[in-house]
């Protein structure tokens, strides 16, 4: 039979370190808001401009290039 190896981590705890743990991982933090549908829209809007912008660096890398360029130097001021 061959020999099995455990690749557990197996932690051995006293009982009142088990309960400061038990306590300590049972406070959940505050819920927090569910995002707005204006901070929705603008992450959209984001991932499918940027999304627009790689799939042209693959067509025109260099107008890519400028156009991104010209987007830093907007966002910068």
């Amino acid at each position: 039979m061959a020999k099995r190896t455990d690749r557990s981590m197996r932690l051995l705890l006293s009982r009142q370190e088990t309960q400061t743990l038990r306590s300590i991982l049972g406070d959940k933090p505050d819920q927090t808001t569910p995002m707005s549908v204006r901070k929705r829209l603008l992450c959209a809007l984001g991932a499918v401009l940027l999304t627009g912008l790689v799939s042209l660096g693959l067509i025109e890398p260099e107008l890519a290039r400028a156009i991104a360029k010209w987007v830093g130097l907007a966002l910068g001021f």
